[in-house]
């Protein structure tokens, strides 16, 4: 038989720690990786170092979303764009609103960059930022209220000859040729509903989509349709009272893909796409490659978010993922998956090729297949949080009930770290910087000449064996920079911390330093590092006596 081999620590031994794999809140972690820490970073892996420095762009009270306009060509951003209270701001103006325009400053908002525009959801407003329109915030369903409409209609059902007209006074300024309409009058029967109904619901001689073919003067012409795809007349009548109008359904929040805005609603029971290049219309049934789509889903829960991936578009409830598949209306195809879902869809960004997002019991990672939990060693839960990305990093202002935490993880280590406290409410990549936006700020990280204070706090040492022991020394290879210092602190047994020495930059910046830790034999003892500016620690070595009972007697 076989008996296990065990290594014994020596009685004078010299352990040495030359890789540093970050945070591990674990109940076992390893001696490279730490328990607690302040604004460190992989920056530097597998040696350890403090995070870089941030750079305060710029003010802003009671920011409620951020986004950066991709299609101006600006090096960095240098002003705030978003919405603020219940104004939106395009670099750091308040922008005028259109009659009848207003932002609802208590709802939960979503913004997109869709071709030069920006999409306010769930307010259904947009901005447009090119030379394309008036520079004014607007509605995105725009139309006529209570005016007087007369409606014709001549020649067969489903036939080329078949054409509906529609007359008002004052002529069709806010519509044009492809444009889907809603129409609903009192008297009339055979009329359109609201888009965001349940249109299976709709009767086959129902009118389910109404689009502009032509306007000349006060006259419109309209092509209407059944949920079939059948031509339907509209009821002939005149001197109507009633309202004419854009709709779209009720999206809370939204992505872009191929060329069109996909949305998801509050209640999470519906997906909808908008028309192929034309965020104003969802409700176009022609039966052609450019059409407006919907689908409903049959899973319980709301929908938390909503987010590009794999030119697919993968829309999170709490317990599920749902991913649309396809290129055109003809072919979009709805899956879901069980099991795993995301609680916050701020939380969601891409990074090198994967989806990360925080769950119930953790944070994950997605990448077509079953989402992995990449979180074990953070060993928290959260119960919201903001995602941001830098190319390699996955950026999480992680929050609960108790406390925020800002947490990185290297996407090419598999390495998390803790920068501090920072309450992040939106990440924005542009170019080549990450910024994030606090209550009534916006700061760029990575960048500017903050000098970083820092900490770390090893796991407790019991050296493989059970026996006590002390330490007599411990050493450390450092790069130290000009004004920059740590502070060597150790405890034993769980009992305060004292400071042991300091290390000092030298002449040429790189050396290795003698630290005097001495304490009384112990079953276990750690040590803590206190930066101020920028250091590399290379290495940490510590010497260690193992000898007396460690052991109680019964």
């Amino acid at each position: 038989m076989y008996q296990p081999i065990y290594k014994r620590a020596k009685s004078n031994s010299r352990i040495m720690t030359s890789a540093f794999k970050g945070l591990n809140r674990a109940d076992a972690g390893g001696e490279d990786e730490f328990v607690d820490m302040q604004n460190l970073s992989s920056d530097h892996y597998p040696y350890l170092s403090p995070r870089k420095s941030r750079t305060e762009i710029c003010s802003q009270n009671n920011i409620k979303y951020f986004i950066a306009p991709q299609l101006i060509p600006e090096q960095e951003i240098t002003a705030f764009t978003g919405v603020a209270g219940a104004e939106f701001y395009y670099n750091g103006v308040a922008v005028p609103k259109d009659s009848g325009v207003t932002i609802d400053p208590d709802t939960k908002k979503c913004l997109i960059d869709y071709n030069g525009y920006i999409l306010i959801f769930p307010d259904k407003l947009y901005y447009c930022y090119t030379a394309q329109e008036e520079h004014k915030l607007k509605h995105i369903e725009t139309g006529y209220s209570n005016v007087s409409l007369s409606f014709s209609a001549a020649g067969s059902n489903n036939d080329s000859t078949l054409v509906n007209k529609v007359t008002k006074t004052g002529g069709w300024s806010e519509f044009r040729v492809g444009d889907s309409l809603t129409i609903n009058c009192e008297i009339m029967a055979n009329n359109t509903v609201s888009i965001d109904s349940k249109y299976d619901d709709v009767s086959d001689s129902k009118i389910m989509s109404c689009v502009v073919e032509a306007v000349s003067g006060n006259e419109m012409t309209i092509k209407c349709v059944s949920r079939l795809g059948v031509k339907l007349p509209v009821e002939a009548g005149n001197n109507i009272r009633g309202s004419i109008r854009k709709a779209m359904p009720n999206i809370t929040r939204a992505c872009v893909c191929n060329n069109r805005v996909f949305g998801v609603d509050a209640a999470g029971e519906m997906i909808y796409a908008s028309k192929l290049a034309d965020f104003k219309n969802w409700n176009v049934f022609e039966g052609l490659s450019t059409d407006s789509w919907y689908a409903q889903v049959g899973t319980d829960g709301r929908f938390t978010g909503i987010v590009t991936y794999n030119q697919s578009v993968v829309a999170f409830k709490d317990n599920y993922i749902h991913l649309v598949y396809g290129d055109a209306p003809t072919n979009y195809r709805v899956t879901h998956q069980i099991a795993k879902g995301c609680i916050d869809g701020d939380s969601i960004a891409e990074v090198s090729g994967s989806l990360y997002f925080l769950s119930y019991d953790g944070i994950y990672k997605y990448s077509g297949g079953t989402p992995l939990c990449i979180s074990d060693k953070v060993n928290r839960r959260y119960s919201a949080g903001v995602g941001g990305f830098d190319g390699r990093k996955y950026y999480l202002s992680a929050k609960n009930t108790e406390t925020t935490e800002f947490l990185v993880f290297d996407t090419k280590y598999n390495v998390w770290h803790k920068e501090d406290d920072l309450n992040v409410g939106w990440f924005v990549r542009y170019n080549d910087g990450l910024y994030a936006a606090s209550t009534n700020k916006i700061i760029r990280l990575n960048a500017g000449t903050e000098t970083v204070e820092w900490t770390a706090e090893s796991i407790k040492f019991r050296d493989n064996t059970t026996t006590k022991r002390s330490v007599n020394d411990m050493y450390f290879r450092v790069v130290l920079e000009p004004d920059s210092k740590v502070e060597v602190y150790a405890r034993y047994d769980d009992y305060d911390w004292l400071k042991y020495g300091t290390l000092e930059p030298s002449n040429n910046g790189h050396t290795v330093m003698r630290v005097p830790v001495r304490f009384a034999s112990a079953d276990h003892y750690q040590y803590k590092l206190v930066g101020h500016g920028n250091a590399i620690i290379e290495c940490v070595e510590r010497k260690i006596y193992v000898g007396g009972s460690n052991q109680n007697r019964f």
